[in-house]
């Protein structure tokens, strides 16, 4: 069995080689997992406790998969799936597997 989670950026360029990605957002992590990344100095909220997923403001989509990767057994093949966003900014998505523990 697998575990999967998201982890969705908005990426805005602000000039040449200058990129932006002031928020990212996880989705699939339990809240044990949260406070993990709370606990890595990650700064996270929850705009709508209502749905799936929660924001990381001042980290980018990079950082927080280093660290689900390098201390927390997350894996990513490296494809990402992006599309147009309004604003002129480009939504960028990974997704992230694990094995399930027994």
């Amino acid at each position: 069995m697998t575990e999967i989670c998201g982890i969705i950026g908005d990426l805005k360029r602000e000039g040449e080689g200058e990129y932006v990605i002031p928020t990212s957002t996880i989705f699939g992590l339990d809240m044990a997992e949260v406070k993990q990344l709370v606990g890595e100095g990650l700064k996270i909220g929850d705009e709508d406790p209502r749905n799936d997923g929660v924001e990381v403001r001042g980290a980018s989509p990079f950082k927080v998969m280093r660290i689900l990767c390098s201390k927390y057994g997350w894996t990513t093949d490296g494809d990402v799936v992006s599309t147009e966003a309004p604003g002129g900014r480009t939504a960028a998505m990974w997704t992230l597997t694990r094995k399930v523990k027994a």
